[in-house]
């Protein structure tokens, strides 16, 4: 079985003010040339054959688009040629969601059991967390609003807490489907906790910082 390794990178933009996939003169394949492309390079390069899907990430982070890259040996003893994807009036192809992407791989390079390897993703500065102007201003809030979710998650904790040493405690030793309920309203309490315990561990970093700012300066 041939395997598709995915690269999924950030492209950031040239001096052009387009992505590093939109500069330049790489050819492009439509999805049904890619499949055409794929066929014929198998049978060429034999055991050398290989092809690697590089996925960029460009755009903002509230509207992420995706480009999308095929690197193929084509003969044997060959070095990859690579290629962008084409949409079908020969524009490079923009994807709207990771999803499709990987969709759109597994359609034209389709392995025999459904499993893809090799999918890493790094999308530069894309999702990148904002820096905040203050950063004793901004532990302070973000405090604030853990403080008010903490009891919240702790009031879903204690509620299936009681689920399950009440109305539920039965179950615990029933039938199939009781016990498997069981588990599951345990599962989800006990995530709860740990949940609720990061919170309280957050904050006390967090406090840690405000604390901080009579040394610190009140700059970030």
């Amino acid at each position: 079985m041939i395997v598709s390794s995915y690269r999924a990178q950030h492209s950031g933009a040239g001096a052009s003010g387009k992505t590093n996939m939109e500069e330049g003169a790489m050819a492009r394949l439509t999805k049904r040339d890619v499949v055409r492309k794929l066929a014929t390079a198998k049978a060429a390069a034999g055991q050398d054959f290989a092809v690697v899907f590089s996925v960029a990430c460009v755009g903002a982070a509230a509207d992420p688009r995706w480009l999308l890259q095929a690197a193929i040996v084509e003969a044997a003893g060959g070095s990859a040629v690579s290629y962008d994807m084409a949409d079908d009036s020969g524009k490079v192809k923009v994807f709207p969601t990771i999803d499709k992407v990987i969709q759109f791989v597994s359609q034209v390079n389709e392995s025999n059991n459904g499993d893809y390897s090799g999918l890493e993703v790094s999308t530069g500065i894309v999702f990148a967390s904002k820096v905040p102007a203050n950063i004793y201003t901004d532990a302070e809030r973000k405090i604030v609003v853990l403080n008010k979710l903490a009891p919240v998650q702790d009031d879903k904790r204690e509620a299936l807490a009681s689920l399950l040493s009440g109305p539920m405690l039965e179950w615990a030793t029933g039938n199939a489907a009781q016990q498997a309920r069981y588990a599951e309203v345990n599962a989800q309490r006990i995530a709860l906790e740990g949940d609720v315990s990061a919170i309280e561990a957050e904050v006390v970093r967090l406090q840690a910082i405000v604390d901080s700012e009579n040394g610190g300066g009140g700059g970030a």
